[in-house]
């Protein structure tokens, strides 16, 4: 009698872990992040790193659940940079792609928030990370 048994889990996956790497060389620091939502795992996350070493970890339904609504996500440990999601369509059959956009903000003088360009050479993405 078979009491237990433990299946190789990578197998059995779905949706593989794919890494990218770009280059960034264009001023408001916008690239593709997915070219379809059908390529992520729910069940597991993006992880975007940037060139200056500032990171952001998304859960991949959360990614999901924005496509349609723009969604910004902060790195607890860099103040005022942040990384914002939003849907670019794609061709037909195939699910809405995901764009980012990196920036930094400040707070002027009458308490007015202001996108600023924070320049780095390259971002590096990791798509349905345990």
């Amino acid at each position: 009698m078979i009491e237990s048994m433990l299946f190789n889990r990578e197998n059995y996956r779905k949706y593989g872990y794919t890494s990218i790497t770009k280059t960034l060389n264009n001023p408001d620091h916008r690239f593709k992040l997915v070219d379809s939502v059908d390529v992520l795992d729910m069940n597991r996350y993006t992880v975007v790193t940037f060139s200056n070493g500032d990171s952001y970890r998304a859960k991949n339904y959360v990614l999901y659940n924005h496509v349609d609504e723009p969604s910004t996500f902060f790195n607890p440990t860099t103040q005022g940079n942040y990384l914002q999601v939003d849907h670019e369509t794609t061709a037909y059959g195939a699910g809405p792609g995901i764009e980012a956009y990196y920036h930094g903000a400040h707070e002027d003088d009458d308490h007015a928030m202001h996108e600023t360009p924070i320049t780095v050479d390259w971002v590096k993405i990791e798509i349905n990370v345990d």
